[in-house]
């Protein structure tokens, strides 16, 4: 082993998760520690469970609903990650050698340890090695990064795509140095990762060269890949639109009775997989990882795979542990024991509502307000338009309805004050736009009303 100068970071141990239950779901207790060399990794590495990712303390936790109660968010996932250390750990257990592997990371001089696990040599692995690769990281090149790890940004718009691209820095890690076959690949895609203690005997190997992995050129690999999933996810929103499109028309609302509506196409779109893995891993550890188009999400009760399909415009999943299989509203009417898609989609919307920014799974029901003025617009032949707003408002219950200048978007205000805007398709807003220019010409006490944008806008279906 080298001598040179370990240069210091903090990783996270949880040293309270002493019992297997404990051990296995961790969602307790978790504090950061300083490591000063390998050997003090190693000794965290053997006696607690550890992550190179930072969690939220408990104080700092936020408020979940949990089987009818509101309760903190105690769970180790995502939402509690605050960032990720200068630290890439690889668990493998795909028939490369420890000596293979010590060969392939000192021919770049890095410094690094590996471990071996419970698994090591036993008969599960068939005899094989079952090791973990610690390798200290460089990011001195990149700006938002510094030899302490990179902490993740409150804003949740930026905090979603700092979460992917530090999923596939890991990755790409694997794949510039060759081993990316080799590593188990639900870790790698796990931000709340934790790792169970390897035995006080494991095999250990040590070099301390000095020399960190650099991670510059996996980490624009890593932005990359970002990039290229906000186009496809845009392509996959634009299908499932597209697909189901009839069912959100004017002409399908007319036929709604409610005030609001599920957006079928919408709810289809979200990832199937990053759902499952909130609820899956919410009951016991579960795994997630990519093979080609397909993505598994992995436990002891269910090995789903998901993929797209293009045809149908949604993410499909089959059970390999058991009969199910279906879309995201079959999985979670399942899951919830819940049939109405306006509990299953509310749902969705509080559980994610951090990453939803933008999206809306429930929607206002234009035709519910604009089908009532259109017909009371077209039988009018004696009121003028602002007594007929008047019994209008009062029939439906709201406030005001407001129009932008060119009938495009459409505002209802309901009593308490509460606003919701919705676009309007052309043909609705060539009728009321017509229909309303012709109630102000309708006589009333000898007064007649003129024709035009400003009378308009001043009797009170107002332009924004």
């Amino acid at each position: 082993m080298d001598n040179a100068t370990f240069k210091p970071f903090k990783i996270s141990i949880s040293p309270s998760a002493l019992s297997e239950r404990a051990i296995e779901r961790t969602p307790y207790g978790w504090r950061e520690t300083e490591v000063s060399s390998f050997e003090s990794i190693r000794k965290i590495a053997v006696s607690f469970p550890y992550s190179s990712s930072f969690f939220r303390k408990e104080k700092d936790l936020g408020m979940v609903e949990r089987k009818g109660e509101i309760v903190r968010d105690t769970q180790r996932n995502e939402r509690n990650v605050l960032g990720m250390a200068p630290l890439a750990i690889f668990d493998v257990d795909s028939g490369l050698s420890v000596k293979e592997a010590c060969e392939i990371l000192d021919k770049k001089n890095l410094e690094y340890m590996m471990l071996t696990t419970r698994s090591h040599g036993t008969e599960k692995a068939a005899g094989m090695d079952r090791f973990r690769i610690f390798l200290p990281l460089k990011f001195d090149k990149i700006e938002k990064y510094n030899y302490e790890g990179i902490s993740l940004p409150e804003n949740t718009k930026l905090r979603n795509l700092n979460i992917k691209e530090l999923k596939y820095l890991q990755s790409e890690i694997a794949r510039e140095l060759e081993i990316l076959d080799d590593v188990d690949p639900s870790p790698l895609y796990d931000m709340a990762r934790k790792y169970v203690p390897s035995p006080s005997d494991a095999l250990t190997i040590i070099k301390n060269t000095g020399n960190r992995f650099d991670i510059t050129n996996a980490g624009r690999a890593a932005l990359k890949r970002v990039e290229s999933d906000i186009k496809e996810n845009a392509r996959k929103k634009k299908i499932a639109h597209d697909a189901r499109i009839k069912f959100t028309s004017y002409e399908a609302m007319k036929e709604c009775s409610y005030k609001q509506y599920v957006d079928i196409g919408a709810l289809c779109s979200l990832d199937l997989a990053e759902v499952m893995m909130h609820y899956e891993s919410e009951e016991e550890e579960t795994r997630y990882y990519t093979e080609g188009t397909y993505t598994y999400v992995h436990n002891k009760t269910h090995k789903y795979s998901i993929i797209f399909n293009e045809s149908s415009g949604e993410y499909v999943y089959h059970d390999f542990k058991g009969t199910g299989k279906g879309n995201i509203i079959t999985y979670m009417k399942e899951y919830l024991q819940e049939d109405s898609l306006f509990k299953i989609a509310r749902q969705l919307k509080d559980d994610f509502s951090k990453e939803l920014i933008g999206v809306h799974l429930i929607k206002t029901n234009p035709a519910y307000y604009l089908e009532p003025l259109r017909k009371k617009l077209e039988d009018n032949t004696t009121k003028p338009l602002e007594k007929l707003k008047k019994d209008y408002l009062k029939e439906m219950d709201i406030k005001d309805i407001i129009f932008n200048k060119d009938f495009t978007k459409c505002t209802v205000v309901e009593n308490k004050g509460w606003k919701n805007t919705f676009k309007l398709d052309s043909g609705i807003s060539e009728t009321i736009k017509t229909l309303l220019k012709e109630n102000l010409n309708i006589k009333k006490n000898e007064v007649e009303l003129a024709v035009g944008d400003e009378e308009l806008s001043n009797n009170s279906i107002k332009y924004k």
